[in-house]
């Protein structure tokens, strides 16, 4: 990986200019109350000013006008679990900032505005946060969670490690005060049978007094059990056990607290781990190694065709979705629980080019109606991301769109119909291509 290579990398991540006035028209917008026919949308420095019927907006010189020609605009979609790794192997050389800058813009490029990072390792995340800190940078407007505290793994304290043990409470205390100070938002508790007697809950409550909020890994019953006792504020992914549905209790509690506690399933890993495992993937798309350098992408193109026979550890050796799965997410759905979507993407071939969509769709698969996962991708993941300006296109939100050529309705969720997106008023996809601004300089 060659100097000049990591200079262009970082030249399109770090875009410094705002556009001038974007105004999108005649579209079908998008609402929490439903669709609006023949709608426009004025973003001006950054934020929506004003939303209106088609052609009340009179714009000044130089706003760009986007006709959307009864297309649907969408806010920008948020996902509430993110990697920023490679869902790929790549080359050793290629380090894990190339990395996070690569998978920042294919979020970005999906659709992707906002989103929170899970598990990350606190100097990259620093160093990553410092180059994309402009409004107008090729990523998504991020809130960061460091290492995950591990239960039973006092002496995992990599300085750049994605995981860290706690050696007691005190300890424990020592690594939230360094994470808050690092400017992570969010601490995900994972082995939750493993922490010490007392240590979870006196994690958890130091946690919220530094004002630090707290995920827990649900990938057992027993483990969201012990969540929904923490009192943490998110729980993430589905059990991954042999039951065929939650116990009514604990999704009976789950309700009592659907205000405070989201859910993030990650349901679209393992519907696209099986496809490649079965062959039903196209391994040559060329999204799934956009923005790499040619030598890098021929590598990962090689690499996915090599790798699809065998297992992983990360998971159970799955050439199938495990068959308790739908009948599980579908139980959660059916509660009406807060289900947020969250892609669990840079897990092995959850590739961040359309890992969303992936699992749009199989909520859609699963379903759910469209209206319902549109809002768990937008208003109602804001909400767990505490951005109150993110999730919708009322005047006072962040000039974040996604343009989807066509009705939700009509056929798959699927990433070829993304049209164009914005963020923060600037647009970086238009008609389907990657166009960012360029500075005036340039």
């Amino acid at each position: 990986m060659t100097r000049t290579c990591f200079a262009a990398l970082l030249a399109l991540l770090s875009i410094n200019t705002f556009a001038a006035d974007l105004l999108v028209t005649n579209a079908t917008l998008w609402t929490e109350n439903g669709p609006r026919l023949q709608r426009e949308v004025l973003i001006r420095d950054g934020s929506v000013v004003r939303v209106a019927r088609a052609g009340s907006v009179k714009p000044v010189a130089g706003t760009r006008i986007i006709d959307a020609h009864g297309d649907t605009l969408l806010p920008g979609l948020i996902d509430a679990h993110i990697h920023l790794v490679s869902g790929v192997r790549l080359p050793q050389g290629f380090d894990g900032l190339a990395r996070a800058r690569v998978s920042a813009m294919q979020l970005l490029r999906s659709g992707v505005t906002s989103g929170r990072i899970h598990l990350w390792g606190l100097v990259t995340a620093g160093k990553f946060a410092s180059e994309t800190r402009p409004e107008t940078s090729s990523a998504p407007r991020l809130v960061y969670g460091g290492p995950g505290l591990f239960g039973g793994q006092p002496d995992w304290n990599a300085d750049d490690g994605n995981a860290w043990g706690v050696k007691d409470i005190a300890d424990a205390e020592l690594k939230l005060r360094r994470l808050r100070d690092g400017g992570i938002q969010w601490v995900t508790l994972h082995a939750l049978d493993n922490f010490a007697p007392g240590e979870a809950p006196a994690i958890v409550k130091y946690a919220h007094q530094l004002g630090l909020r707290v995920g827990a890994q649900g990938d057992s019953i027993a483990s969201v059990e012990q969540a929904v006792a923490l009192g943490v504020d998110s729980i993430e992914y589905l059990d991954r056990g042999a039951a065929t549905e939650y116990p009514a209790r604990l999704v009976a509690t789950l309700q009592a607290r659907r205000k405070s506690t989201f859910l993030v399933p990650a349901v679209g890993f393992p519907y696209r781990y099986a496809a490649y495992r079965q062959g039903r993937m196209n391994l040559d798309d060329a999204r799934l190694t956009e923005f790499m350098p040619p030598e890098v992408a021929e590598f990962a193109r090689r690499a996915l065709h090599e790798d699809q026979g065998q297992p992983i550890a990360y998971a159970p050796e799955w050439t199938e979705v495990p068959a308790p799965t739908a009948a599980k997410f579908r139980q959660l759905a059916q509660a009406r629980l807060s289900l947020v979507t969250g892609t669990d993407c840079g897990s092995p071939v959850h590739i961040q080019a359309d890992a969303i969509w992936w699992e749009l769709e199989s909520w859609r698969q699963l379903g759910v109606p469209v209206p319902e996962i549109i809002e768990a991708a937008t208003r109602r993941a804001a909400k767990l991301l505490g951005d109150p300006a993110a999730g919708h296109l009322r005047p006072g939100a962040h000039g974040d769109f996604v343009l989807y050529r066509g009705s939700l309705a009509d056929g798959p969720l699927n990433v070829e119909r993304v049209r164009s997106v914005a963020k923060g008023g600037v647009l970086f996809v238009d008609e389907g291509r990657w166009t960012p601004p360029r500075s005036p300089d340039t």
